[in-house]
């Protein structure tokens, strides 16, 4: 059986271990949060490009006085 710890860390020492882990966790959100921006972006770009090509056609299609 465990004895209790004689020397209980101190309320300022679990407040700031609190404030550290808190900060960490709000530093990984935000990264997390970037690189899924980024990825959206990226994703969005490329299905644009590959889109590109298909839009003269498609105008035509719908407005037959673009050519």
């Amino acid at each position: 059986m465990t004895q209790p710890n004689p020397n209980p860390p101190s309320t300022a020492t679990i407040d700031t271990l609190y404030q550290d882990i808190r900060q960490l966790i709000e530093a990984a959100k935000t990264h997390v949060a970037t690189r899924v921006n980024q990825a959206l972006v990226l994703t969005y770009w490329q299905i644009g490009k590959s889109a590109n090509p298909l839009k003269p056609n498609c105008c035509k299609m719908h407005d037959p006085s673009m050519g």
